[in-house]
């Protein structure tokens, strides 16, 4: 059975996967892009991989040609297929970590169709090549479930207050999406995690902006009802 990589970033939906894959992982590849959030991602992935007692398996990779090209809304062009080739040096299979909803972006590098036909490519370099996504059914409220659920809640909350995923590269700001959607999944299970944000997210316009969007249906499906569910737990009108 050949190596497994997990690209580590800090943030749930890796700690998620890495939970998933019960120990089986050989080596944790942290790249860093030199995107504007670089630096707290890779800080929140030195930390969380010492606090697990697994930062021995970190590869820490420089490659900041791709932060050049981030757009003001931190989108990096065709970022996973770079992630995942550099992964692919380290091991035959390949663990990324993209949560059902976040298929689609500027670039399409997120979806279900990206992944196989980048496995593809991958395979006809070297038919030992597995790519693997077991979150790919999952929303960021599924991910916070499962931490919770191996932890246990204490424990659990303690490695959640240190991951990372804020797009402003100043700590949580509690306005970006990428804060919207990490307070809505603690949220769901009543995590009080008010502090841990520089503002009150459901006090920011991007809270009120999802808030909005679900009301249209905009979130069909599973994710649409676990926001909702939070949404109305803070006093919202669906």
């Amino acid at each position: 059975m050949g190596k497994v990589a997990l690209l580590w970033s800090g943030g749930i939906d890796c700690l998620a996967s890495y939970v998933m894959y019960k120990g089986k992982v050989d080596v944790l590849v942290c790249v860093d892009m030199r995107h504007k959030y670089a630096r707290l991602e890779r800080v929140a992935a030195w930390v969380v991989a010492l606090e697990l007692g697994i930062a021995e398996k970190i590869e820490d990779v420089s490659f900041p040609l791709l932060g050049e090209f981030e757009k003001p809304n931190a989108e990096i062009p065709m970022r996973n297929v770079f992630l995942l080739m550099i992964a692919k040096l380290f091991a035959s299979e390949v663990v990324i970590s993209i949560e059902l909803g976040s298929f689609e972006n500027e670039s399409d590098d997120r979806s279900m169709a990206f992944l196989s036909k980048m496995g593809g490519m991958l395979v006809g370099m070297d038919p030992h090549t597995v790519i693997s996504n077991p979150v790919k059914t999952m929303t960021k409220v599924d991910e916070v479930r499962v931490i919770l659920d191996y932890f246990g809640e204490g424990r659990a909350i303690e490695l959640l207050g240190m991951t990372y995923s804020c797009y402003s590269g100043k700590g949580r700001c509690g306005k970006c999406k990428a804060c919207i959607r990490t307070y809505l999944a603690l949220r769901y299970w009543e995590i009080d995690c008010d502090g841990w944000f520089a503002s009150n997210p459901s006090k920011s316009s991007t809270y009120e902006k999802y808030r909005v969007a679900v009301q249209a249906g905009k979130y069909p499906g599973k994710r649409g009802g676990q926001y909702q569910k939070v949404f109305l737990g803070d006093g919202g009108i669906i």
